[in-house]
């Protein structure tokens, strides 16, 4: 069957988040590669995810593969 984003035109890319030089968690994240991604919209996206990091200092990260 499948979620219905196989002929969307969207892709997923994964987003590492990093807290210091510990990787914490990975978030697909769905976007159209014919547009830029906007990095306040992708760090708006990983505070909507994990509220908990909020004020705290993070790295992201760009993968193409699932850990």
């Amino acid at each position: 069957m499948g979620n219905g984003m196989e002929n969307s035109g969207l892709k997923v890319i994964y987003l590492d988040i990093m807290v210091g030089e510990k990787f914490l968690t990975q978030i697909p994240y769905h976007y159209c590669p014919l547009f830029p991604i906007d990095i306040k919209e992708v760090e708006k996206f990983v505070l909507e995810k994990r509220p908990t990091l909020k004020n705290k200092k993070f790295r992201i990260e760009f993968a193409t593969q699932r850990v």
